[in-house]
């Protein structure tokens, strides 16, 4: 029998299952190239690529698991009481946070959250007013966040929310006394995503329904969801929090 030709002994099953193998897949397993002198047989490849299938299996369950415990950190404690840590936006009153109060300043060396009017001035109640939330992670690779907007709806509501940053993609809802925002980073984005005060990461669409003076702010807790970065390595950030005044009349 001619030996040139090794395919011709393989059976048509084998032949077809081998033309389409991966070849990434050996190659990312770390795949040992055959010696001098070693045959290149079918028989051994087969074997080979057999023993690197399950490794393959275990590096995808493990990214998805991975991906499973950082939206899971993000959305846990979904479930409870709406006791608010901080006030709830709206006019002077219960619920609401005082018509006047004192704006905390944030430490710039530190992981914050603040807000930025697109508009300067007083506002039409019913007016839509465009705020912008800037995070700064402190150099910190974002993979995910979760913030809560506490809020009198009677007096004043958050309209709409839009991801400024594309690399996330973000699950909002509105919980009839507070507006949450989840934030997860795309799966296919490679590259590092720390937040800068310089890169704003959300856009609101806020307006009032009566007049007067109101902050819109991040409350550190709501029951038992917190507002809150996560890393890459699954840590998690807790930053500073800085509400911004608006007026309408």
């Amino acid at each position: 029998m001619d030996n040139t030709n090794p395919k011709l002994t393989m059976p048509p099953s084998a032949a077809k299952e081998a033309d389409g193998m991966p070849t990434s897949f050996g190659r990312a397993g770390g795949e040992e190239k055959p010696q001098s002198g070693q045959s290149a047989s079918l028989s051994p490849q087969f074997s080979d690529t057999s023993k690197k299938r399950p490794q393959v299996k275990i590096i995808a369950i493990g990214v998805g698991v991975l991906l499973v415990i950082t939206i899971a950190i993000m959305i846990l404690g979904r479930r409870g009481d709406n006791t608010v840590a901080s006030g709830t936006a709206g006019s002077g009153g219960t619920p609401g946070t005082p018509a006047t109060r004192t704006i905390p300043t944030i430490d710039p060396t530190q992981p914050s959250v603040v807000f930025a009017a697109t508009q300067e001035g007083s506002f039409p109640v019913g007016q839509e007013v465009v705020i912008r939330v800037v995070a700064n992670s402190n150099g910190a690779d974002v993979n995910g966040f979760d913030l809560l907007f506490p809020y009198d709806k009677e007096a004043f509501e958050i309209v709409d929310a839009v991801s400024i940053n594309k690399a996330f993609r973000i699950y909002k809802h509105d919980r009839k006394t507070y507006f949450s925002i989840t934030g997860i980073k795309d799966i296919n984005v490679r590259d590092a995503t720390p937040f800068s005060p310089e890169s704003p990461v959300l856009e609101l669409k806020v307006k009032a329904n009566k007049p007067g003076t109101f902050y819109l702010e991040v409350a550190p807790r709501i029951g038992k969801e917190t507002s809150k970065f996560v890393d890459k390595d699954i840590t998690v950030i807790n930053p500073q929090f800085q509400p911004i005044k608006l007026e309408f009349r």
